[in-house]
């Protein structure tokens, strides 16, 4: 099989969510390219002090996750790649430990910008950091992800976080 590409991941995650009933707040596709969804930037409120349209100011320790869904009480925060990344891996953890206010507090403003409203509010949501990648890829499961290993476009498997209902 040939490897599978970053587009190709993103299209395979997104059908099957929506499918499944899940909400896409935002999202990014590879490049900066999306004409479905905006991006979540989550900017250090130290660095993006202002509303300065400066973009060079606030892209300094952005983050701008892959994907980002609601069901239930879920909250998935996902990165994709054509394979296993553990630089993605140590992004989410980082996004759901030290910069966890900063992406509350984002989410939040973009909610209320887009017009999106949530069932509940966000404190009562469980985030969950997800990675979505080739199933041929090799990895180390962690207890507190999840995981979408994608076959094809239209084949994947997901895996880990039993609380998840996709």
């Amino acid at each position: 099989m040939a490897r599978m590409r970053e587009d190709y991941i993103h299209y395979s995650i997104r059908n099957y969510l929506r499918a499944q009933g899940w909400l896409l707040i935002a999202g990014q596709y590879p490049d900066g390219s999306d004409d479905e969804l905006s991006a979540l930037n989550i900017t250090d409120p130290v660095v993006a002090r202002d509303n300065s349209p400066d973009p060079r100011r606030h892209s300094q320790n952005k983050i701008v996750p892959d994907l980002v869904c609601s069901k239930n009480n879920v909250i998935l925060i996902i990165e994709m790649k054509p394979s296993y990344s553990e630089i993605d891996e140590r992004k989410l953890v980082d996004l759901l430990t030290e910069r966890y206010e900063d992406m509350v507090a984002s989410l939040q403003d973009f909610l209320s910008a887009k017009g999106i409203v949530l069932e509940k509010s966000i404190e009562e949501y469980t985030f969950v950091p997800c990675l979505a990648f080739s199933a041929s890829s090799r990895y180390n499961k962690r207890q507190d992800f999840c995981y979408f290993r994608v076959h094809d476009l239209h084949t994947l498997e997901f895996e880990g976080n039993t609380s998840i209902s996709i």
